[in-house]
Order: C-alpha cells, then structure tokens, then sequence
C-alpha cells in the first residue's frame, strides 16, 4: 500500500519542521520546503527515502511555477494527498510608522504565497479526499497589537480558506486552518533588544517594551511545536474535518473569554496591558 504524502512548506524549524516529524513517524512520505538544503539536514537524515528536501523561497513565483512538476517527479505518479502551508514569520512593528514595504513583504509571505502555492500544487489535489492546511493564528482572529501586518495577512488566511471549502467541496478537498496561540517562542522571540523594530523609537516605545515582557511571560507556558503537528495529523484523518482548529494555552483565557465577551473587552485588556489604561 502507497505510502499517503504531504508537502509542508517551511520545515527548517518550529512547528514545520515539528510537522514534517510528526508525519515521518507516521509513515506518511513527506515532502519539505527550505530555503536552504542545510535547513533539511536533519530531516533527510531521519526520514531516509520516506523524506524529500524542496529547494524553494516561497516568495519566488518563478519556483512555484516549477513545483508541481517537481512535486510529480518526486512522488513518481502517486498522488499529492495533502499540502499544508505553514512558512512564514511575523515581524512587530507599530502600524502607523510601518514602511509599505515592510508591510507589503509581510502580506507577501503569510499570505500571498499560500495562495499562490496552493493555486499551483491544485491540479495535484484535484480528487476526493485531497487536503489543505493552512497554518493560520490566533492572531488572524484576534489582532495582536505591534502586529497589524501579521494580523492581516492571517485574517487573510481565513477569508481564503473560507473562499476554499465551499468552492472545492465540490470536489471533495476538505480545507482546514489550524489556529494556534504562543507556540514556544513564536512572536516573542522576535521582540528582543536587538532587534530593529519600526516605530520603537517613537511614543510607542514604552508599551513595546511592556509587549516584550508579556511575550517572554507567554514563552514559558507556549505549547511544544508537536501539538500543533497533532493538530494538522487531525485535520488529515478525520472524515469531516473542522473548518478551524484552535491550538492554544490557556484556551479559556485566550479564545473562550474573546468569544464570549467580545472584541470590545479584548482590546480594553490590552490597552490596560500596554498603555494602562481602557
């Protein structure tokens, strides 16, 4: 019996990479995405033959033009069973003092690339029981302040999946999002002292300093990559798949609260958070 297979884009690290070892031990052949074969080095090493390294900077329109022939050669006739779009990153700004080209960059990789992946890699899913899994965020959900682009772009990655489910029921691709919240040091890692952040020299300094100790608080109870990984296996294997799949510590707190107190309470907790005030 073939072996079902996955592309996972971004599997250098963290949750793709966590991902891409998940579906390893499962038997599944797994295809990854890297900017560099170094990145791949340890995945190649463990998976063997069951694990292929891809070569690509989701960015690059010109590779995603040439990845479903790729794709097809790998997996020599079987079929794709499953993509999952998980690159990308999130970089802290203040929105107001954001360049558009910082902007622009942000929208391009959390968004614009899973579209365009996931445009090239269809006709590879086009049967029953194809999948696609997109690695949202809470934050899609919930905006994060000092992430307005990030937040954008996940929002973004609901409306499209949204768009996807019902246009590709018809023939019979389940689209899911996994929506996870602080997973290890995801966002606050990127809040450091040293790094360049637009808008931190301006009267948005304090509260980016109050930001990054919430983030470093929120980094000792972030969830281990796996859970997400457990999440995505789910999204695969369950015959009705959910259209979001919520991944997060402190779940009362970070999603069931939001829900039921809505948008109004959340942003007041986090203007009390950052600028103590309602």
């Amino acid at each position: 019996m073939t072996a079902r297979s996955i592309l996972i884009t971004g599997v250098s690290s963290g949750i793709g990479a966590a991902t891409a070892e998940h579906f390893l031990a499962r038997g599944w052949r797994v295809l990854g995405t890297v900017r560099r074969l170094e990145d791949a080095a340890q995945l190649t090493e463990r998976g063997g033959k069951q694990f292929s390294p891809i070569l690509l900077d989701v960015t690059d329109q010109v590779r995603i033009s040439q990845l479903p022939a790729e794709v097809e050669a790998l997996l020599e006739g079987a079929p794709l069973d499953v993509l999952c779009n998980n690159a990308g990153t999130s970089m802290p700004a203040a929105a107001v003092y954001q360049s558009v080209a910082g902007f622009r960059s942000a929208i391009e990789l959390n968004l614009i690339a899973p579209f365009a992946i996931t445009r090239a890699l269809f006709p590879l899913l086009r049967r029953p029981g194809g999948r696609i899994v997109f690695i949202g965020s809470l934050a899609g959900v919930d905006p994060l302040p000092f992430c307005g682009a990030y937040s954008a772009a996940k929002h973004g990655i609901e409306g499209l999946a949204g768009s996807l489910r019902v246009e590709l029921g018809q023939h019979g691709i389940h689209t899911s999002v996994i929506a996870p919240g602080s997973v290890r040091t995801a966002i606050g890692s990127k809040l450091g002292p040293d790094t360049p952040i637009e808008g931190a020299d301006s009267e948005f300094g304090p509260a980016f300093g109050r930001m990054a100790k919430h983030m470093g608080k929120e980094a000792q109870t972030a969830l281990d990559p796996l859970r997400v990984a457990q999440a995505v296996e789910l999204a695969c294997n369950t015959r009705e798949p959910r259209a979001r799949y919520v991944v997060t510590p402190g779940y009362v707190s970070n999603w069931l609260a939001p829900r039921l107190l809505g948008r109004k309470w959340l942003e007041s907790r986090w203007r009390r958070r950052l600028f103590g005030k309602d």
